[in-house]
């Protein structure tokens, strides 16, 4: 036996092990015998003394690449029976959890039924007793809709909820005017015959509203504010700043209008729009440059009210 024989043999062997430990492991994880007899073949077919029998029962000789070839399909198909298998094994598994947790939950309401009065009385001792999360777990238990139940829980809740505010109003000048509203509306919900509650939670709704209304104001005038500044920069030149409308009605009183040269411009904002001053300079009757202060007022879309150059 060659060298190269030696390692195709010894190849086999390591590839059909690994194939039968994988489908023993596969068995044990779906218990499915279908796929584990696809897997075990998958393995006989990687051996060298299965294929000699073959060869001898059945008078075919297979080439090494159609073997393996053989072989992986065979492990293919195993492995997607076996995870057919694992699939429905887990869907029979959670329809088992979920008709174990309804049998449970019929048993508790059944418990629940029998012993109504002593479970009532020992979920209303619990809440006496400050027990709040205790008391609430135990009503979780039942999952019925009995009225008696039913109120207790609300009890519960209100319980729950006064504790919670209570321990959140021992540092109440800390707390936000939202978070104080809050937690007064809730309070006056559960308990509506409470004074103080119903009292607090007008008081500090209605600055909380105050509150909202003067921010919204103040969005709205920001907004406003924008919106003008926008305005306002679109009336002037990006390239030398000089207001398009005011330099153009300049130009339109200039003995030689080409010769106009902007200098510098100002404004200020006034109740109608802007006023502007601007700085330029241009030829004269005689030719000579001479620099002019021009003082206009426009509207807030830049439309020129009036003009004078001095």
């Amino acid at each position: 036996m060659t060298i190269a024989q030696i390692g195709r043999t010894v190849g086999g062997w390591a590839a059909a092990l690994l194939l039968f430990v994988t489908a023993i492991s596969l068995l044990w994880q779906t218990h499915s015998a279908l796929g584990f007899l696809f897997g075990l073949a998958a393995a006989a077919v990687c051996l060298s003394p299965v294929r000699s029998l073959a060869k001898q029962k059945l008078g075919f000789q297979a080439s090494e690449k159609s073997t393996y070839g053989a072989a992986i399909f065979l492990a293919f198909v195993a492995l997607v029976i076996n995870g057919t298998a694992e699939g429905d094994r887990q869907q029979l598994l959670k329809v088992s959890e979920r008709n174990a947790e309804a049998v449970n939950n019929q048993q508790l309401i059944d418990h629940f039924n029998r012993n109504k009065s002593a479970v009532l009385l020992g979920i209303k001792a619990k809440l006496d007793a400050g027990q709040i999360r205790e008391a609430m777990a135990e009503i979780e238990r039942y999952k019925t809709h009995d009225p008696d139940l039913m109120n207790l829980r609300r009890s519960v809740e209100f319980a729950d909820t006064v504790a919670r505010a209570q321990e959140d109003l021992k540092r109440e000048s800390e707390l936000p005017l939202a978070r104080r509203a809050e937690i007064y509306t809730t309070l006056a919900t559960f308990d509506p015959s409470n004074r103080t509650y119903t009292s607090k939670a007008k008081s500090l709704s209605d600055e909380v509203a105050i509150e909202r209304e003067r921010i919204e104001k103040e969005r709205q005038r920001k907004i406003a504010k924008e919106e003008l500044e926008r305005r306002i920069k679109g009336q002037f030149s990006p390239w030398d700043g000089s207001h398009v409308n005011v330099a153009r009605e300049i130009k339109a009183r200039m003995n030689d209008p080409k010769s106009y040269e902007h200098v510098e411009t100002r404004y200020m904002e006034t109740p109608g729009g802007l006023h502007i001053i601007t700085i330029f300079s241009g030829k004269n009757g005689f030719g000579g440059r001479i620099s002019n202060t021009a003082e206009a007022d426009v509207d807030k879309d830049g439309n020129v009210l009036s003009l004078s150059i001095h």
